[in-house]
């Protein structure tokens, strides 16, 4: 029997670790996977690296930490970080990992109302829908 597929929780946990993986540290997915190997039951098993590198939102945390990791390195920084600068790392990987879904999802967005146009009929397709809520008032 294979490794079971990853979940959104043990997706989360994934994308907690990577956030918070210090910029000091040497990030790979060997090291990732004995990272979470400690974390986990050793029963339990492991994902590989090509199963973690599959799942969409861990490949983007993982670059965005790496992006993020050069550029640390390129900085003249003071070698001791404190709480406040981890978190400020943190939450500028994630805001990363999000302009890159923003980008894919604008890109795929582009691509069907093309794609859409292109249809005998497709501009009414594209018209706005109409507004379906109640009306809040009286």
């Amino acid at each position: 029997m294979g490794m079971k597929k990853i979940s959104a929780s043990n997706e989360q946990e994934i994308l907690r670790a990577i956030r918070t993986w210090p910029l000091a540290n040497r990030l790979t997915w060997e090291t990732l996977r004995a990272f979470l190997a400690e974390q986990q039951a050793a029963s339990q098993g492991v994902w590989s690296r090509q199963s973690l590198s599959a799942n969409a939102n861990v490949q983007d945390a993982f670059n965005a930490f790496k992006v993020r990791q050069t550029q640390s390195r390129t900085k003249i920084a003071p070698q001791s970080e404190d709480a406040k600068d981890c978190r400020i790392g943190e939450l500028e990987g994630e805001l990363r990992e999000l302009q890159i879904r923003f980008d894919r999802l604008l890109l795929r967005h582009t691509q069907l109302a093309y794609n859409a146009s292109l249809l005998e009929g497709g501009t009414q397709l594209l018209d706005p829908l109409p507004d379906n809520t109640r009306s809040q008032t009286g």
